[in-house]
């Protein structure tokens, strides 16, 4: 035998070996398909057992589906069928769990259901035509033999039918929460719960009340200059609320850093106040001499004589603000509060009887309005403001009390 004919035949047994593998691995692929391909659903002979899947996309039937496939289990092992295709024994709607998404989705199941037990009653007394699905269903006692066992059959399942049409407002059918709800309560002790709980829909609702809590038993007994120091950053409890839904993560704390450290909460708001005493005291101490040295008469008489000799500047001054200003003063008095009222500012947030904002609007080589409540205006104004990490921990302690309730 020649060279080349030895080359040849080399080549055809070479590629006899490529095509089986080529058939053996396409062979391979098809069983992998079939493997994973699902199968059609046939709802009579869906086994009762075990665990299945079915996939459905919008409008394909799945409610149709369910009723159908409950009826099967109000109904129990039926003549003729393979033992595992049938459930053991019939049902009673307290048996069958039903868990769909939403409260509407409940009630339509509750009633398609219903309707659909009811229907399969009345084919079996031979009082309606069952469709081309129920009929399947049926068939093995529409079709049973002899005659009595067949009559007695379809009475005993057409009276399970009613009697589950019956129970239908006692049947286990609950959206996904509802059921988490109800084994919580009923195992309560097992899971280490509340007896008493309550499913909430929406947690907001709690977060308001609780941080309401927390408001009034924290910083009610706080003297009025903690409080008008706490309501300088949060107006009222829906502030401070807002704020901690960015503390809370599912109720659980999450860290607030301030210059790279995280705040850690103090014990206690006293403990956490007390050592901001000798602010509060410098404050005390300033608001009393403003207090002290306010004397209305006094100052509409040196405000008065300035406006009189032209001392003041006119950009700064106007003798027309005067009274509206004293007014303003009074009334931010009266009302206790430490900062400073809109009204007695300037558009530079200077307030405008103070000795500072004074001696710039005065003219030069005038005399500029003196009197000593200008000069406690000025102390009250350089008392340092408490750091602000005082009141980031004011919020880290709210955010643990919440998180606590």
């Amino acid at each position: 035998m020649s060279d080349t004919e030895v080359e040849d035949m080399r080549g055809v047994e070479s590629g006899v070996r490529s095509g089986i593998a080529q058939d053996k691995e396409a062979a391979m692929c098809d069983e992998m398909d079939q493997s994973q391909q699902g199968q059609a659903l046939d709802i009579p002979t869906l086994p009762l057992l075990g665990q299945h899947l079915i996939e459905a996309s919008a409008g394909t039937g799945k409610t149709f589906t369910l009723a159908a496939l409950y009826v099967r289990l109000v109904l129990g092992p039926l003549p003729g069928q393979d033992a595992g295709v049938c459930y053991p024994r019939p049902l009673t709607p307290p048996e069958i769990l039903v868990v769909t998404f939403t409260e509407a989705a409940t009630a339509e199941l509750r009633d398609r259901i219903r309707a659909r037990l009811k229907q399969a009653r009345e084919a079996l007394l031979e009082r309606a035509s069952p469709d081309p699905v129920l009929a399947e269903l049926l068939a093995p006692l529409l079709t049973s033999s002899p005659a009595e066992d067949a009559a007695r059959l379809k009475a005993a399942a057409a009276r399970r039918l009613d009697q589950a049409a019956r129970l239908m407002d006692d049947a286990a059918i609950f959206t996904i929460h509802g059921f988490c709800q109800r084994m919580l309560s009923r195992h309560a002790f097992d899971a280490g719960g509340r007896f008493g709980a309550e499913l909430l829909q929406d947690g907001q609702s709690l977060l308001a009340r609780c941080v309401e809590d927390y408001w009034r038993c924290e910083f009610y007994p706080l003297a009025r200059e903690w409080q008008a120091l706490i309501r300088g950053r949060w107006a009222g409890p829906d502030a401070l609320g807002e704020e901690l839904r960015g503390l809370l993560r599912d109720g659980t704390p999450r860290p607030l850093y301030r210059d790279g450290e995280c705040l850690e909460a103090p014990h206690d708001l006293s403990e956490l106040l007390g050592n901001a005493e000798q602010w509060r005291q410098q404050q005390e101490a300033a608001r009393r001499a403003v207090e002290e040295s306010f004397d209305e008469a006094a100052i509409r008489a040196v405000m008065g004589e300035a406006f009189a000799s032209k001392a003041l500047n006119g950009n700064s001054y106007k003798e027309a603000e005067l009274e509206p200003r004293l007014a303003a003063t009074a009334a931010w008095l009266a009302s206790g509060e430490h900062d400073f009222a809109a009204d007695m500012l300037d558009s530079k947030k200077l307030c405008w009887l103070s000795q500072a904002k004074l001696e710039k609007g005065t003219k030069k080589n005038c005399q500029t309005p003196r009197h000593p409540f200008f000069a406690a205006l000025d102390m009250l104004a350089e008392v340092p403001a408490p750091d602000a990490v005082l009141l980031d921990q004011v919020a880290v302690h709210a955010r643990d009390s919440v998180a606590r309730q």
